[in-house]
């Protein structure tokens, strides 16, 4: 009785051991932003979240990011839920921007890309914008990499790149 005590022990340490190693090799999870690894080439610290979390379904993902003001204050948190088949998600945002976002997903959820296109409703103060971003898994899956490129389209017209390094939130259950 009591080595089937100690196989049942064992299997059920190799099952949390592969659920955990799982989670790693996901770009779901929470995410906190590090600024010392991130390469914001001039840009505020405000351009990044402070913190993403990301969640599959089995047709949609859904994030859940808290962004920083220009006086590092934490601002209210933002979900955005998006489909996974390829077609636009459009909403229209605080009355003045309408904004289109398709996702895409590798299949073995350790990288995604977000094109976004923003379109003002009031093109003289709020230049139209094409946001793309790469997320994509470190090799140890320890940290996720954004890579974010906007195109904002005002005269003159300018590119911003940078990226971000978040390192994964461990959850303590």
């Amino acid at each position: 009785m009591k080595v089937h005590r100690v196989y049942i022990f064992a299997a059920l340490l190799c099952l949390g051991f592969v659920k955990t190693k799982a989670q790693q090799q996901s770009v779901r999870g929470t995410w906190i932003v590090n600024y010392q690894k991130s390469e914001l080439k001039g840009n505020p610290k405000f351009a990044l979240a402070r913190e993403i979390s990301i969640d599959f379904g089995n047709d949609s993902f859904t994030t859940k990011t808290i962004n920083i003001d220009s006086s590092n204050t934490d601002q209210p948190v933002q979900i955005s839920k998006y489909t996974l088949d390829g077609k636009p998600n459009e909403k229209l945002r605080a009355g003045k921007f309408k904004s289109s976002v398709i996702v895409k997903t590798a299949m073995d959820k350790k990288s995604f890309t977000k094109d976004q296109v923003i379109t003002s409703l009031d093109t003289a103060d709020n230049p139209n914008r094409k946001i793309n971003e790469q997320f994509s898994l470190s090799e140890d899956g320890k940290e996720l990499i954004l890579k974010r490129t906007i195109e904002v389209n005002q005269r003159p017209k300018y590119t911003l790149v940078f990226t971000g390094v978040y390192e994964r939130v461990v959850d303590s259950k």
